[in-house]
């Protein structure tokens, strides 16, 4: 069994690992540039380019970095000074060479910038996640698909350290589960579009992913219908960081393997109910039958 515990933890971490290296591509489009609301401006520094989007940290010396292709949000222009401390970025790595103890850079997938050979850790990553999911499906017993609805938002408590305020949308969760008579382990991901908008009103989306393992009970098993199953149990979720968090909900069987299920999910960055399906690929093992 803790073979099992121990692969399902695996999925659970790799599935965080690639929300972080989710949407890299190499095709460049550049939003419309609009300058950063500026409080103390510092007229003597250089003009800088930030992107508002997921995962981005630099400042950038041109609006054309390949840095800034990846920009899922908005690219705006400011004073380095701003972008240094009101903004709390760093250099970019591409568009200044003596920085490199305390550069980043937005966009490390474009291009090759490593050498003849390259950088092999993430074809290393891809084979490792391949080879855990799959683990994972086998040692699984049923897959789930739900349609989310999201009710979590974040407004900025004080409006003199900028941050976007922002609300979460629809989008769709996915996983495995492994079940036992009583309980189940569910570990899996969902994507949720999340709305962005800054001081200026200026709106914009991304996409949000993250990954959880829940551990779901069932409860009133002699009370509730002979076609239904109510659940309840403590979640673990990885966005933007890791929390704990709760799930409940109620399981309703449609045929032999097929049920409709519907349950809310609450944590400290996620509030959501999801309707879907879950349906159960394997009775037994195939070691086993």
């Amino acid at each position: 069994m803790s073979f099992i515990r121990t692969l399902q933890v695996i999925v659970f971490l790799l599935f965080g690992l690639a929300s972080n290296a989710h949407g890299h591509s190499s095709h460049i489009e550049y939003p419309r540039l609009e300058k950063v609301n500026q409080n103390h401006a510092d007229l003597s520094s250089q003009t800088v380019y930030v992107c508002f989007g997921e995962y981005a940290y630099a400042y950038h010396s041109r609006s054309d970095c390949p840095g800034l292709s990846n920009c899922k949000g908005s690219i705006k222009y400011t004073d380095e000074s701003t972008a240094s401390v009101n903004l709390a970025r760093v250099p970019c790595c591409r568009c200044w060479s003596n920085v490199s103890d305390r550069c980043k850079d937005d966009n490390p997938y474009y291009g090759n910038s490593g050498g003849s050979g390259g950088d092999a850790s993430e074809a290393y990553a891809i084979v490792a996640l391949a080879v855990v999911a799959t683990s994972a499906l086998i040692l699984s017993n049923d897959i789930y698909f739900h349609g989310v609805q999201s009710f979590h938002q974040y407004s900025v408590p004080d409006p003199q350290y900028w941050s976007p305020n922002y609300i979460d949308k629809q989008g769709y969760s996915f996983g495995l589960r492994k079940t036992w008579p009583k309980f189940a382990l569910e570990y899996g991901a969902s994507m949720i579009t999340r709305e962005y908008t800054d001081l200026n009103d200026y709106k914009w989306e991304n996409e949000l992913w993250s990954g959880h393992v829940n551990l779901v009970r069932q409860i009133f098993p002699y009370s509730a219908p002979t076609w239904a199953d109510y659940y309840l149990g403590p979640s673990l979720v990885y966005n933007e960081g890791y929390y704990f968090g709760g799930v409940c909900g109620m399981k309703m069987r449609l045929t032999d393997r097929l049920f409709f299920d519907v349950r809310y999910q609450l944590s400290r960055n996620t509030n959501h109910i999801g309707a879907g399906l879950i349906f159960n690929y394997q009775k037994k093992y195939f070691w086993n039958r």
